[in-house]
């Protein structure tokens, strides 16, 4: 944190570490220490740099430290003004060193910052004493946001020094400082002298038994067994010793940070270039007895010669060794899940089987006996995962499901996790006599009992007629017998929860999902920070495919904040999709956007990641999205295509809000509810009502997310004043646009002629039409709000041509003694939908939950009062 290292910068006489900026330099043996706020410069102040108790070396070894901490250095800052000239410091190596590691960088320490430019060969360099200067690489190292410092000069050798040659450091007062300082360097040629070790260092260090594809991980087969292969340099000479070390987690102290290392050493037998094997077996223990932590480890190896020894080097960057030999376990599936935690409940056709496990997992398979086995998507380092989705179909019964686990060191799961998978929201089966109707939980997906069950033969009538009553059981289900095929109308009542009706149905299964009445327990919030490069007026759209109001395609930060969410309701215990966008919004020509992001395909765009973890009811999701820069990465359809407002008659196009339409790219994944932002686009008004369309995607989000991607989606929406909404979609194959019949006609409410003293009958324009397009389904959503927030949710199938008004009514609930909304003022509002289907669905056989993830186009006409007496 700047101010709690075990080397610390203090006033002298006090005990308060001042925050610094630490660099470790020259493979970690120089440290360097540069104060964050500027030292104080008088004749009075004295600064002490302090080793502190609990200081370590590299491999656990502490310092010997005194009682209070061992001063290395007191200074003042009070050098006089009216000196220019610069002077080196320090020196690594230090001069007359003889066993500077050949490998090894060198650091050249000045007592103020050099000017840059005159950092060159000519005036500081290193070369064998009377030899020719070495090729290497001049550095700056330390680096204050973005100013380089010039204080601290390093060369690294373009390769390995000499063995057992002495060096010379030669500089001259071509160093210069500021606008006339020169270096004083007191005329010392060479300035330094140092020699080098005989052995250069091996050149790889690796595990040379993996398990197949877990390279460099010591697992549960390998643990008594494992060896280590070192490659020798060029000039390793019969008789070198080679010295192995594994460094991992100390398993005999609770601390975290505790390390300790197991060392074993193999001869050389012979010269030059070879793979020595050096046989850890038994050294770290066995699977019930360790003697590392579970965790990262490291591979170090240097070669010994007499008593001369190399610098030391790693395993490859590119590879994390790891020691693991703790087999995972599932920890829990979902939410939303069983209480057991091995159910998963769904209200979509196809479910994405997620959880999370004791670690990280290197892979996952899924098989429930009728898809093909499911591989796994992603892993996170605290074990979230995602499976790839599984087609559920039509499910009226739970679909056992098998799961087995391999950790990120190799390890397999001890047992295979068996559960279920749970659909909700279906409606299916051929009615002949007998009606099974569920009530769930839309937040949670539970069942809810003892929920009253109103069934009305066709269409309701006021006063009810032929009304069957019934009561939901421990399973959240109602059974009804002895009734002819024929249609029904099925209204659900619960205490806490609003009301649903499906409207007319023919099915022999309904499940219905119920909506807590109190808010914090039917939605959840996402709130979050987005990163990108700032600029004037440029801000972020986020999205979210379980944000609560499906109309938000994409919430925006403010001019004011940015890089900050605002708090947005989701829709509890679901899988989120974020997305992110930023540039100046909203944009009239491309490039549409300047960067993007993906939570599920982490920083780079290109590590796969677990989606946002579900929130739980009334919980936060604190979101964290990094977006990059995008040139390169969008693609445009510049041929756009146009969309007629007048088609959506009833929308106020004089008060559309912001002035224009706004077009938007998502994508329809299997598994997640809604639908994820996928682009930004936009819309220019040439005539009228007419607007041209340009769509753009990021194709780097797209096909990242290919694996769940069903179809690509253009919206536009246009919202007036009023708060009326015409939204359609038309599907994407680049440079394919196919498109859809266009805006629909709003669905406006008939505003009824008085109060009226039973439940209202309410009548609006019919403007969708299922037939208009292939494999499409169309339905109208009915809602009416009550003075207290109370909602009664209808949900009407579309069951006729286009055109004309469609009339539903409310049933009667009043005579079987169920809590309905309140007398008093309703606020009743009409959503049109029309929808894709994925497996030949009908009205009366479908998935609800799809209405949402695969819609083409959405009408919402504005809100009527009904009063009811």
């Amino acid at each position: 944190a700047g101010s709690d290292g075990r080397v610390i910068l203090r006033v002298k006489g006090t005990t308060v570490a001042l925050p610094c900026q630490y660099d470790f330099l020259a493979a970690d043996r120089v440290l360097v220490l540069r104060p964050v706020t500027p030292l104080q410069s008088n004749a009075t102040a004295s600064f002490e740099v302090v080793l502190l108790s609990e200081a370590r070396d590299c491999d656990g070894v502490r310092f010997e430290v005194a009682t209070g901490g061992t001063v290395l250095a007191e200074f003042q800052v009070n050098q006089d003004v009216a000196i220019t000239d610069g002077r080196i410091l320090a020196l690594c190596p230090r001069d007359n060193q003889q066993d500077f590691g050949r490998e090894s960088a060198c650091v050249v320490v000045f007592d103020r910052p050099a000017n840059a430019a005159s950092i060159v060969a000519a005036n500081l360099n290193f070369a064998p004493a009377g030899g020719a200067v070495l090729n290497g690489t001049l550095e700056l190292p330390l680096d204050t946001v973005g100013v380089p410092d010039g204080r601290v000069v390093q060369f690294r050798p373009q390769a390995a020094l000499a063995a057992s040659t002495d060096f010379d450091l030669t500089v001259t007062d071509g160093v210069t400082f500021g606008q006339d300082g020169t270096l004083d360097f007191r005329g010392r040629t060479p300035f330094a002298t140092f020699s080098t070790v005989a052995p250069a260092a091996p050149t790889a260090v690796t595990l040379a038994n993996p398990s197949v594809g877990f390279d460099d991980k010591i697992n549960r087969s390998n643990v008594g067994t494992v060896v280590l292969r070192v490659t020798t340099p060029a000039d390793a000479q019969a008789g070198d010793k080679v010295r192995a070390r594994i460094y991992g987690g100390d398993i005999t102290t609770s601390g975290t940070g505790d390390l300790r290392f197991l060392e074993r050493t193999a001869d050389v037998p012979g010269n030059g270039v070879q793979t020595i094997d050096v046989d850890f077996t038994g050294a770290l223990g066995t699977a019930a007895d360790p003697e590392l932590d579970d965790g990262d480890v490291d591979f170090a190896a240097q070669l010994q010669r007499g008593s001369q020894y190399s610098t030391w080097i790693q395993q490859a960057s590119s590879s994390q060794p790891r020691f693991d030999v703790t087999p995972p376990t599932l920890t829990a599936i979902g939410p939303p899940a069983s209480t057991d935690g091995l159910d998963l409940r769904s209200d979509l056709e196809y479910v994405a089987v997620y959880g999370r496990a004791s670690e990280r997992l290197a892979s996952a398979t899924l098989a429930d006996g009728v898809n093909p086995v499911l591989n796994m998507f992603a892993s996170s380092s605290g074990g979230r995962f995602v499976m790839l989705p599984a087609n559920l179909g039509r499910l009226l019964a739970p679909r056992p499901y098998t799961l087995t686990m391999t950790d990120a060191a190799g390890n397999l799961a001890t047992a295979t996790v068996a559960g279920n998978l749970v659909q909700r929201g279906v409606v299916t089966g051929t009615l002949t006599d007998t009606l099974t109707i569920e009530a769930y939980d839309e937040a949670t997906l539970a069942p809810v009992a003892n929920a009253t069950v109103l069934v009305d033969p066709a269409t309701p009538t006021v006063p009810a007629t032929g009304q069957l009553v019934g009561t939901t059981d421990a399973t959240g289900r109602a059974v009804f017998t002895a009734l002819v095929p024929a249609q029904y109308t099925v209204t659900i009542v619960r205490a806490g929860y609003d009301l649903v009706t499906a409207y007319a149905r023919q099915a022999a299964f309904m499940s219905l999902p119920l909506v807590s009445s109190t808010t914090s327990a039917a939605t959840a919030t996402m709130k979050g920070a987005v990163a990108f490069t700032p600029g004037a007026g440029v801000t972020a759209i986020v999205g979210n495919t379980a944000v609560a109001d499906r109309s938000v395609s994409g919430v925006r930060t403010t001019n004011a904040a940015p890089n900050t969410i605002p708090d947005t309701a989701i829709v509890p215990n679901r899988l989120q999709c974020i997305t992110g966008f930023a540039g100046t919004f909203e944009p009239t020509a491309a490039p549409e956007f300047s960067s993007h992001g993906a939570v599920m395909l982490g920083t780079t765009l290109l590590e796969p990641s677990p989606p946002g973890a579900p929130t739980a009811p009334g919980a936060e999701s604190s979101a964290s999205l990094a977006l990059l820069p995008s040139a390169g990465q969008i693609t445009t359809f510049a041929s756009g295509y146009t969309w007629d407002l007048a088609a959506a008659t009833g929308l106020d196009t004089s008060t559309l809000v912001g002035g224009k339409v706004k077009v938007r790219t998502t994508l329809s994944l299997f598994g997640f509810g809604g639908q994820a932002l996928a682009g930004i686009g936009f819309a220019t008004n040439p005539s009228g009502t007419n607007w041209s369309v340009t769509p753009s995607y990021s194709t780097t989000i797209t096909a990242g997310l290919l694996g769940f991607s069903q179809a690509l989606w253009s919206v536009v929406d246009a919202q007036d004043g009023a708060g009326r909404v015409s939204r359609t979609r038309e599907l994407l194959a680049f440079p394919i646009i196919f498109p859809s019949s266009g805006p629909r006609p709003l669905p406006e409410i008939t505003p009824p002629g008085g109060p009226i003293t039973t439940a209202p009958a309410v009548t609006f324009v019919d403007g969708i039409n299922a037939a208009a397009t292939a494999e499409s389904l169309a339905g109208f959503d009915v809602t009416a709000v009550d003075a207290n927030g109370r909602r009664w949710r209808l949900l009407a199938a579309d069951r006729d041509g286009v055109g004309g008004t469609d009339t539903v009514q409310f049933p009667d609930v009043v005579t079987a003694g169920a809590a309905g909304l309140a007398v008093g003022n309703w606020s009743v509002v009409v959503e049109g939908r029309l929808w894709f289907t994925v497996t030949g669905s009908t009205a009366d056989d479908c998935v609800l939950g799809e209405r949402v993830r695969l819609e083409v186009n959405y009408a919402r006409g504005a809100a009527t009062v009904f009063t009811v007496q």
